[in-house]
C-alpha cells in the first residue's frame, strides 16, 4: 500500500472505494464519556446521493486549497483522507476533516 497527495483528477477514483462492511459495536457519548456498545449494521455500499455529495465535497476541499490524501494498492484507489485548509472552531485551532475507507 502506498499513501500519496491524491491530484485532482483522481477525485472520480472514489467511487471505486469498496464501502461496504459489517459493523458490530459503535462508540456513543453519555455523560461526558465515550462509551462502546453492541450494534449490528450490514452496510452494503454507498448510498448514490452520499457518493455525489462526497465527490462533490472532495472538489470542493481539493479547490480551497485543503490535503487530500489517497491510500492505493497498485493503481486502485482504497481510502481518502481530506483536510480542510482553514482553521475552525471558537479559538480557531481545528481543521475539519473527512475520511472514507
Amino acid at each position: 500500500m502506498k499513501f500519496r497527495a491524491l491530484k485532482r483528477e483522481e477525485i472520480e477514483k472514489v467511487r471505486s472505494i469498496d464501502r461496504r462492511e459489517i459493523v458490530k459495536q459503535i462508540y456513543y457519548m453519555k455523560n461526558g464519556q465515550l462509551c462502546l456498545k453492541d450494534a449490528f449494521y450490514n452496510i452494503k455500499g454507498w448510498i448514490p446521493f452520499e457518493l455525489e455529495r462526497s465527490i462533490k465535497h472532495l472538489y470542493d476541499i481539493y479547490d480551497r486549497n485543503g490535503t487530500l490524501l489517497g491510500a492505493f494498492d497498485e493503481d486502485r484507489l482504497i481510502a481518502v483522507a481530506a483536510l480542510e485548509s482553514s482553521f475552525i472552531g471558537k479559538g480557531h485551532d481545528g481543521l475539519h476533516y473527512i475520511f472514507f475507507t
